[in-house]
């Protein structure tokens, strides 16, 4: 495990001309009463956060329908996915604040993704299409005090999307576009996105099923005098029931299955191949939630089997599976103070001639303070417990203070926070 220190300090200015004083831009409320919740796990609005966020909704989600979701990530600042301005389906590379993808965290439903069999222990993004996804936020700095392993640079929280209110609803889409170089101008169809969703609420039941399917084809992963075609195919479903007795509680399971398929070429001899990449994910996971005054107590917990295949000149197979599970209570005091109290236990396994597994035990606390009068303090501390290195401390401190303006308002932060990656499997 190597321990990483990282030290900020930003100012952040959110003002908007007002052109009218009659009339208030509805942007600018929008900016001023939006909400966070990954940096602390509470909903606490913009303005008393001390951490860079950056927030994707639903109206970017849904104008952005049919973009691979690496693409989307890359229009935002302080983030670069390698390999996102390229053909669909090349291998991506995460990047942020220097650090590179092990060091960025991917969470899915509140629970960490990663493949234990893979050299790098990153998340493949070209698994996930964005027709499922309900929200992103994105962490900027270390977050390891609430995560854990891998939240050294960024956090990517993605949450996918729940059950309509309704008794029934349902959504389909269909896309199909070109998918050319500009040297190569055929302009015939070789791009289709195709999704479907049902889901809905039965008094105390709900349920949704979703089918997500794309396609890219007509362009080589190569630029070589042949131009053989590389296809790209991803195929996703999700099935989702949850149970919701009262405002009390609540408890949703789900399973979901992602295939993907890659044609690539030989990078090294720099010639057209027909090699094949071949992954096949399959995931399980329940969430629960309990409420009482003033807090509540949830779980998020998934088992995850990765089964993934390269066919050219040096054949290999990755094969592993993790079981991760995040349990912890949140309670308010006094309306200024945070609290969040929890363990977090995960089993990472590799499947190969010889197995390898792991274990961590991690319990932690972080604590939020709103003065209400322009400071604000967030931290926080872990004990990463390690079966194979002991344990180890990381630990947060994130002092802030805003001041209001008549159109926004002008926040300085500090943040000085440790981080942990345990070593890979492999």
């Amino acid at each position: 495990m190597r321990p990483i220190f990282i030290g900020i300090l930003t100012v952040l200015s959110v003002i908007a001309p007002g052109y009218s004083q009659s009339k208030m831009d509805t942007t600018l409320i929008q900016q001023l009463d939006e909400v966070v919740v990954s940096d602390s796990r509470f909903e606490l609005t913009r303005e008393n956060s001390g951490k860079t966020v950056i927030t994707i909704g639903a109206e970017v989600l849904e104008r952005n329908q049919g973009v691979p979701i690496a693409a989307l990530l890359n229009q935002f600042g302080g983030i670069e996915i390698g390999g996102s301005r390229s053909r669909q389906g090349e291998i991506l590379g995460v990047f942020s604040r220097g650090g590179r993808g092990r060091q960025v965290l991917v969470l899915l439903d509140g629970v960490r993704v990663s493949d234990p069999s893979s050299f790098s222990q990153e998340y493949d993004l070209r698994s996930l299409a964005i027709s499922n996804i309900e929200s992103i936020e994105i962490i900027k700095g270390a977050a390891s005090t609430l995560y854990g392993t891998n939240a050294a640079t960024a956090v990517i929280n993605i949450k996918t999307k729940k059950s309509a209110d309704e008794s029934i609803a349902a959504t389909f889409r269909a896309q199909m576009g070109t998918n050319q170089t500009a040297s190569d101008q055929n302009y015939r169809l070789a791009n289709f996105s195709n999704s479907a969703q049902i889901s809905g609420t039965l008094e105390a039941f709900t349920y949704s099923m979703a089918v997500t399917n794309d396609y890219a084809n007509g362009i080589s992963s190569l630029s070589t005098t042949t131009l053989e075609e590389d296809p790209f195919s991803r195929t996703q479903t999700e099935v989702r029931l949850g149970y919701h007795p009262s405002e009390t509680f609540s408890l949703t399971v789900y399973g979901q299955e992602r295939r993907l398929r890659n044609n690539y070429d030989e990078t090294f001899g720099f010639v057209d191949a027909p090699n094949q990449f071949v992954s096949l994910q399959k995931r399980a996971g329940v969430s629960g939630n309990l409420n009482y005054p003033r807090g509540n107590v949830n779980l998020n917990a998934a088992f995850t089997e990765y089964d993934s295949e390269n066919f050219s000149a040096f054949p290999s197979t990755f094969r592993g599976d993790n079981f991760i599970m995040d349990v912890f209570n949140r309670y308010t005091i006094g309306n200024k103070l945070f609290t969040v109290l929890g363990v977090n236990y995960s089993r990472d396994r590799t499947i190969f001639a010889n197995s390898a597994q792991t274990t961590q035990l991690d319990p932690y606390f972080n604590l939020v303070f709103v003065s209400g009068k322009g400071w604000n303090i967030n931290s926080g501390a872990r004990i990463n417990v390690h079966s194979e290195y002991g344990s180890h401390w990381v630990y947060n401190l994130n002092p802030s203070y805003s001041i209001k303006l008549n159109t926004g308002y002008l926040k300085g932060l500090f943040s000085y926070s440790t981080a942990f990656i345990v070593p890979s499997l492999t």
